[in-house]
C-alpha cells in the first residue's frame, strides 16, 4: 500500500475533489452530506473488509497530521 497522497488542508468543492480523483483510482469510498445536510455514503466495493481498511488508513493519516499543543499555552 502506498502513502496517502493528498490531504487538503482547504476548503474544496466536493465536485473539485471528485473531479481530481476521476480516473486515477482502483477503488473509493465517498462520504459526505447532501445538500440537505443528511449522510451520503457510498463505495465502489461492496467488501466491508476493504472498505473498513480504507477508512482505518485515512483516520490514521489524518490523526498523524494533527499536531498536538500544551493546553496551557
Amino acid at each position: 500500500m502506498g502513502d496517502v497522497v493528498c490531504m487538503p488542508k482547504p476548503d474544496l468543492s466536493p465536485d473539485s475533489v471528485l473531479a481530481a480523483a476521476k480516473g486515477k483510482l482502483s477503488s473509493a469510498i465517498v462520504l459526505g452530506f447532501d445538500v440537505d445536510g443528511a449522510e451520503w455514503i457510498t463505495s465502489s466495493t461492496s467488501d466491508l473488509g476493504v472498505i473498513l481498511f480504507l477508512l482505518e488508513r485515512a483516520k490514521a493519516a489524518a490523526m498523524a497530521s494533527v499536531t498536538l499543543t500544551d493546553a496551557t499555552e
